[in-house]
């Protein structure tokens, strides 16, 4: 401690670890700064930083006082807006949920976003943490009916027993005879036949499954 020096220290939201020993042993001197190159969750010590508290509770339950320099710098590996603006006109989801961030530059972010695209193509969401979100997709699906199954109308109302087939994106319904002849696929019939010991007299067997049956 006689010499300045620089000590990089993990982890970055200072909960535990050597980080939050060094800044609980050293917070307390003016000599002393904190540069928190990172995003920080909120709840954590390093956001409750940010607020440039007098004091703060050590891990042992002490108060000490907070006397050095605190900085931020933004210093992230994510994708800035260009870039996920590009991401999302590549994909057109129909949804975009933001969940990694501080919560106002997710709102500015989402707000940013929503003017360049359609609200009926592409919904932006920033929940808060634990929110349930609830997302809605087209629900109407199109299919192609082959075989036999297209031979005769159904009645309306009528029940249709088939096989739902997709393929690339795209349904095919037919009948489970047409199967090995309108697509490649094959199909298989399994029989299974259980097998145990009894010992008793049989008729005790017949009355018990009787009774099930």
């Amino acid at each position: 401690d006689a010499q300045p020096m620089v000590v990089m220290a993990s982890p970055g939201m200072l909960q535990q670890g050597l980080s939050r020993e060094l800044f609980e042993t050293w917070c307390s001197d003016r000599r002393n700064g904190l540069v928190m190159p990172g995003y920080s969750v909120a709840g954590t010590l390093a956001n409750h930083l940010l607020t440039e508290p007098k004091e703060i509770q050590t891990t042992s339950g002490d108060w000490v006082p907070v006397n050095l320099s605190i900085t931020y710098i933004s210093f992230s590996a994510h994708s800035d807006f260009a870039q996920t603006s590009e991401f999302v006109t590549s994909l057109r989801p129909r949804h975009v949920i933001h969940v990694h961030g501080g919560e106002d530059e997710m709102k500015r972010l989402q707000r940013a976003l929503a003017k360049r695209y359609d609200p009926k193509e592409v919904e932006f969401l920033t929940p808060q943490n634990c929110q349930a979100v609830h997302l809605r997709f087209p629900g109407d699906k199109v299919a192609r009916v082959i075989g036999s199954l297209a031979e005769v109308a159904p009645a309306d109302g009528a029940e249709v027993s088939a096989l739902l087939v997709l393929k690339e994106n795209k349904y095919t319904l037919l009948a489970a005879a047409d199967l090995h002849t309108a697509t490649p696929l094959a199909s298989t019939t399994i029989v299974q036949r259980p097998r145990f010991r009894y010992d008793r007299p049989i008729l005790e067997l017949l009355a018990a499954v009787g009774r099930i049956f």
